[in-house]
């Protein structure tokens, strides 16, 4: 909104969307593409979806779209395509490119190597996304910058947000929701609390993710999100909704296993 003059209809290319199409739902008044290396065959003929690998997009011309969104995508670029991504970025967009995602920064490396863990601990398997973050190695944040601002005639603009403690908590919650999807409804739910009396203040000293702007003008990108405010009650009250969700699975987990033995006695 900061970028929109006039009411400007934006017409936007998001990198990597996967098949889910949530970015219109914030933006429902511009013009949103899909841009993906693998899309689904039920959205092959879709025409908002474009197949292609955005380390080089010959089919797309030069500034047709007014923004360009990447979103958890650049940590998955292989190393040596990422100067070649972010090039392809700079070429399409006429107005602003939104990158976004990990870094290797303080604890990031850490945090994710725990998730992972956790997650084949209770699969038996390493979450794909990352595992790639860790086969590729997190892009380094001010080499990326550095890069931007000698590579490219633009100004960039760069803030943090998301505690990275925070976000361990939320994606193993995420993983017993995939476990057990009758905790669904519930979990949502602490999403919902969360959207509303936590996400405004969620930065910390360790944030888990980057956010880069590049665009012809400078934004002030300070009121984007408040300081952490000492709110210990809400963020007490999120930890105890957590910590309910797991109980909640357990006792879900007990039941069916008394069901199923009162089936076996039957």
């Amino acid at each position: 909104e900061k970028l929109r003059k006039d009411g400007k209809t934006f017409s936007i290319l998001e990198i990597g969307a996967n098949e889910h199409k949530n970015l219109e739902k914030f933006l429902p008044n511009d013009i949103v593409k899909y841009l993906d290396i693998k899309v689904p065959e039920e959205l092959i003929e879709d025409s908002q979806y474009i197949l292609a690998n955005a380390t080089e997009m010959p089919e797309i011309e030069t500034n047709s779209y007014d923004i360009l969104i990447a979103l958890d995508v650049f940590e998955h670029i292989p190393k040596e395509l990422r100067d070649n991504f972010l090039s392809e970025l700079n070429r399409v967009a006429n107005i602003a490119v939104i990158l976004a995602g990990p870094f290797d920064e303080v604890g990031v490396n850490e945090s994710e190597v725990r998730v992972n863990a956790y997650f084949k601990t209770k699969f038996g398997i390493d979450y794909i996304w990352l595992e790639e973050h860790i086969s590729n190695g997190l892009p380094n944040l001010n080499n990326t910058i550095n890069l931007l601002e000698s590579k490219f005639s633009r100004n960039i603009s760069h803030f943090k947000h998301g505690s990275l403690a925070l976000w361990e908590k939320l994606i193993k919650l995420h993983f017993e929701e995939v476990q057990n999807y009758d905790l669904h409804l519930y979990v949502q739910n602490i999403y919902s609390y969360y959207n509303k009396n936590i996400f405004q203040y969620d930065v910390d000293e360790n944030c888990y993710r980057d956010f880069i702007i590049c665009c012809s003008d400078k934004l002030d990108v300070s009121n984007f999100f408040k300081i952490k405010e000492e709110d210990n009650q809400k963020l007490n009250f999120l930890n105890d909704l957590i910590d309910s969700t797991y109980k909640l699975s357990m006792e879900k987990g007990f039941m069916k296993i008394q069901e199923k033995e009162q089936q076996i006695q039957e």
